[in-house]
């Protein structure tokens, strides 16, 4: 959390908010630099401080603020979570996402019980919360919450996405070899070129050691591929000088690609699966885990696998 939110908690205990007195917080409320809302129980927005942003200054909350014909958080099946917990009288806290130009928006959620509604604090994530520290990535608790909020938004939108595992081929090697250090700095290297070769809407992160996540919305098979070979490429052709050697190696892939239709955890499976596939033939290559590619109403697919070697 951001020291402007801290500020804000300090100032406002939790127990205070949970009674609030509206008129008497409203001036502090309005001059918070990020948004602050007063939603009711029907998802009425009745108030909003000057930082929010608006696509509609009347109706429901996800329709003023981000377009959506659905509640947020349910995909239409019952209250989101944070009219559920004010409807029991509780506080809570989550990471959310949400559409922004395009691409996606992490930010955290204090969300405290009103009279018939609750009052919405939603707080930029500070950047050293959700950056890996080596190579300037989201870090894997960001990229995965992220993702999730990615998949349920293509869901809503029935739009398609891919959610690609990357895998540095051997790099235990490098370390046995040259030290830690070099991996690290290796690592570092790493982290640009996957800055500079995805597209501003797509999101990528540390996974854990030499993984990592790609997150692409908006992106079907066929483009799925294009920028995973790229990747692969630009990674193949990555060299970085330590001690007056020259560190080099190859990149494995995994991808699932389609209409998402699942939860996080199964499309992370088999895109994990479709990575271990590559390296067991051969490494230095991308497999698609083949399944969810039809629009929305059609009958899923059983998993499948296909493997493009990368030349």
């Amino acid at each position: 959390m951001s020291e402007m939110a801290t500020a804000v908690s300090q100032a406002l205990p939790t127990q205070a908010l949970a009674q609030l007195n509206f008129d008497a917080a409203r001036p502090l409320l309005e001059k918070l630099p990020f948004p602050a809302l007063w939603v009711g129980q029907d998802y009425e927005l009745r108030w909003a401080n000057a930082a929010t942003p608006l696509q509609r200054p009347e109706g429901k909350c996800h329709e003023c603020l981000h377009g959506y014909d659905r509640p947020c958080d349910s995909q239409g099946h019952g209250p989101c979570r944070s009219l559920r917990a004010a409807a029991q009288g509780l506080t809570c806290e989550f990471v959310h996402a949400h559409r922004v130009g395009g691409g996606l928006e992490l930010f955290k959620v204090v969300a405290l019980p009103m009279d018939q509604g609750v009052l919405e604090f939603h707080i930029p994530i500070d950047e050293n919360f959700s950056r890996d520290a080596l190579t300037g990535l989201l870090n894997r608790p960001a990229i995965e919450q992220v993702t999730r909020q990615g998949i349920r938004l293509m869901r809503r939108l029935r739009q398609q996405c891919a959610v690609v595992m990357l895998d540095l081929d051997r790099f235990k090697r490098i370390n046995d070899t040259h030290g830690h250090a070099a991996g690290d700095a290796y690592l570092r290297a790493v982290g640009q070129v996957l800055r500079r070769e995805t597209r501003s809407t797509d999101l990528v992160g540390r996974w854990g050691g030499e993984e990592f996540l790609l997150f692409m919305p908006g992106c079907d098979r066929r483009g799925a591929a294009a920028k995973v070979h790229g990747l692969l490429e630009a990674l193949r052709e990555l060299r970085v000088d330590f001690h007056g050697s020259s560190i080099h190696t190859t990149t494995s892939a995994g991808i699932w690609a389609g209409y998402p239709r699942t939860r996080f955890e199964h499309i992370y499976e088999v895109s994990d699966a479709a990575l271990y596939q590559a390296k067991a033939e051969g490494r230095n290559r991308y497999c698609f885990a083949q399944e969810h590619l039809s629009p929305p109403q059609a009958g899923a697919q059983g998993p499948r696998y296909q493997t493009e070697q990368f030349a």
